[in-house]
């Protein structure tokens, strides 16, 4: 007398495979013997070692990696760089510009910026701003160019001193690169170009006779909208809540071609202060 084998069939350890062979065939499986999956052992000394056998080999069992073929591979994104993931924009402002010409020019600026960010930390940033710039001079002989001139009202009167005023507008495009995301500070790298609008130009000639000293002035415009600068700038954004921020810049600014006492083309190094608002 040979013991009898335990009919019941044996799960498989994998849930995925279980659950795909239940859903495929419910119906058959359930209306089948559950002796189904072992078959006799003809062989006594092979039963008596508890050998289960594995199904007939003409029985129709559904493909065992066919549930594999059902999921659907997630390649990445080609594209996902260029996605943005989000939009801001805020005010920022120059206090004081650095400018390296002769006679010593001082200025400011101001302007609005936005930024589209995109995965991987990086932002594409365009602003508009206004670049206002003026100096003063006692003597004619450190004016090595050709300004513009407003003469006395009689030659006779003595020359005291000029002062110039310039304006014009600038727009910066540059992409930023944040080196890294801490919870408060995200320092950051910006690189780009700026397009300067025509140079407004004003200036004021004092002269002095024996009334007393008056000013005549004269203006032009020097100039067209030309990409003839680039910038650099280093700074950090201070995280305020979740939508606002505060920027701080280390912004340095010059020519590609060679820079001019015109103030044309100029070069200067700047403290950038700003707030943003992250949508």
């Amino acid at each position: 007398h040979f013991q009898q084998l335990d009919a019941t069939p044996r799960l498989d350890s994998y849930s995925a495979l279980q659950a795909y062979l239940n859903h495929s065939r419910p119906e058959q499986i359930a209306d089948e013997p559950a002796d189904i999956m072992t078959s006799p052992i003809s062989s006594p000394a092979v039963a008596a070692l508890g050998i289960r056998a594995v199904p007939e080999k003409n029985h129709d069992w559904p493909d065992p990696t066919a549930y594999l073929k059902d999921i659907k591979a997630h390649s990445p994104n080609p594209i996902r760089f260029v996605l943005p993931n989000g939009f801001g924009f805020g005010l920022n402002a120059n206090p004081y510009l650095l400018i390296d010409n002769e006679p010593a020019v001082s200025g400011y600026s101001w302007g609005f910026q936005s930024h589209i960010d995109f995965p991987g930390r990086r932002s594409l940033l365009i602003g508009i701003e206004h670049l206002d710039l003026s100096f003063e001079t006692s003597s004619l002989g450190e004016l090595e160019l050709n300004y513009p001139v407003a003469p006395p009202t009689n030659p006779d009167d003595d020359f005291l001193e000029l002062y110039g005023f310039f304006d014009r507008w600038q727009i910066p495009l540059q992409l930023r690169q944040h080196l890294f995301s801490g919870r408060k500070f995200h320092p950051y790298l910006d690189l780009g170009i700026v397009l300067n609008g025509p140079l407004n130009r004003e200036f004021k000639y004092v002269y002095r006779n024996d009334q007393g000293s008056y000013s005549n002035r004269v203006s032009d415009q020097l100039g067209n909208w030309s990409v003839d600068h680039y910038r650099i700038s280093l700074g950090t954004n201070l995280l305020l809540g979740k939508r606002f921020q505060l920027s701080s810049a280390l912004v340095y600014q010059t020519s590609f071609q060679e820079v001019n006492p015109n103030l044309e083309r100029f070069r200067y190094l700047s403290l950038q202060l700003g707030i943003d608002y992250q949508l």
